[in-house]
């Protein structure tokens, strides 16, 4: 996670999801976990963006948790966020289809989908290839 500090008491926050994860096979992978307490919603909604390469078919989808803890409870469940969520994305997901592609779309997470820690998933069901993701948003410093 990065950050950069802005005069007026707002930062700028940089999460990687995925750093060239393997979409091959029927792989699953989940990326890391956001905690949604970090943006400053509403009035800074985070950006979500993918790219991949090779030839991937598969389905993006959220999760959330509000059990997870990263020291006490870093195994917690995380559960399927209703698709479509009007409350986390407001664009669709472009889903791997076959071909190299990107996306990028606005979230809105955090208080609005009522889930305090949140993260990516991929289900791959043919083609390969590898996935950067990353979010992007700005908070209270």
């Amino acid at each position: 996670m990065a950050y950069a500090r802005f005069p007026g008491g707002m930062a700028s926050v940089d999460v990687r999801l995925f750093s060239a994860g393997v979409m091959s096979g029927t792989n699953t992978i989940t990326s890391a976990v956001v905690d949604t307490r970090i943006f400053a919603f509403p009035a800074f909604v985070p950006t979500w963006e993918a790219s991949w390469t090779g030839t991937p078919a598969g389905t993006f989808s959220w999760e959330g948790s509000n059990q997870y803890d990263p020291i006490n409870n870093p195994s917690a469940t995380f559960l399927a966020l209703a698709a479509p969520n009007a409350a986390l994305e407001s664009t669709a997901f472009v889903q791997p289809a076959g071909s190299a592609n990107s996306c990028i779309l606005n979230l809105f997470g955090g208080p609005a989908s009522g889930v305090r820690w949140w993260r990516l998933k991929y289900v791959n069901t043919s083609g390969s290839g590898t996935l950067d993701a990353w979010v992007h948003g700005l908070v209270l410093a």
